[in-house]
């Protein structure tokens, strides 16, 4: 998986699908464009971009992640008070990988994508969870 950056504080959910989509953010953004708030997405509008997006997916609150899969993770927002933000946890590989909208975006914070990586913030709470069965 590669990662994708977010192009504004609310694109966070688009960029995230896009990555396990396996699709350019452009083209993602392009089939949010009918439902996309100001804001960002929530959880409804993210399950419709998946669709749309041919991606399937099984949600969960408070699960344990799957050790096979990538899933969509709602966490905290290290940038905006108050607000949440979407990351990709991929353990596909054997080991967690966290793909971050946000990281290189100049002056913002982001999950760590590796315990090497001290520039980032460790995960350690999320409220939902996507697990992606499958794309396209």
């Amino acid at each position: 998986m590669n990662l994708i950056n977010q192009q504004d504080d609310f694109t966070c959910g688009v960029a995230c699908a896009a990555m396990v989509a396996g699709v350019p953010f452009e083209s993602a953004l392009a089939e949010a464009a009918g439902f996309i708030k100001v804001n960002g997405m929530g959880s409804r509008e993210m399950g419709t971009l998946l669709r749309k997006l041919g991606v399937r997916f099984t949600r969960k609150l408070f699960p344990e992640l799957r050790r096979t899969v990538p899933h969509i993770v709602v966490a905290p927002s290290l940038n905006v008070v108050g607000g949440l933000h979407y990351i990709v946890v991929d353990l596909s590989n054997g080991v967690v990988e966290v793909y971050d909208p946000q990281r290189g975006r100049p002056g913002k914070q982001y999950y760590r994508h590796r315990s090497d990586d001290e520039n980032g913030v460790a995960l350690t709470a999320y409220a939902e969870v996507i697990r992606i069965d499958g794309a396209r």
